[in-house]
């Protein structure tokens, strides 16, 4: 699971402070905090669509002393949980870009210090990955 933008393996091969700068200029402090609230908010819809859909069932199958635990403290717990999997499934996603980007420069002849397949940093003498075992070159 990757936290935080700098943390993909396909940046690897960048210094610190080129992965810092790259971040800050291409994505910027802006587009992390945006995607943070964008998963909160997102969250939060789930947790009251919870709310609504369990407070729909058990009114309907318990007396009202189940209702109120149910309906408050199950939704509250969807909430942090759909937030982490909104945030790590935009995060899969702009890994899914960045690989199509480096296959992309690849493609035009550019040398990629990163295996496609795994996000590997590797050399160009290397024939194969030695994390996953792709074809340097075709991965």
């Amino acid at each position: 699971m990757y936290w935080r933008l700098e943390n993909l393996p396909e940046l690897q091969h960048l210094s610190d402070q080129q992965r810092a700068t790259l971040v800050r200029n291409k994505v910027g402090k802006t587009f992390t905090f945006r995607l943070w609230l964008t998963s909160f908010m997102r969250g939060f819809v789930i947790m009251l669509l919870g709310y609504a859909v369990l407070s729909a069932i058990t009114g309907l199958l318990s007396p009202p002393s189940v209702v109120s635990g149910l309906a408050v403290y199950v939704p509250l717990l969807l909430w942090p949980v759909a937030t982490i999997l909104f945030y790590q499934y935009a995060l899969i996603r702009i890994r899914g870009q960045l690989k199509l980007y480096l296959g992309e420069l690849r493609s035009l002849g550019v040398d990629v210090p990163v295996c496609l397949g795994c996000g590997y940093a590797v050399d160009a003498q290397m024939q194969h990955c030695p994390e996953c075992g792709a074809l340097v070159g075709e991965s």
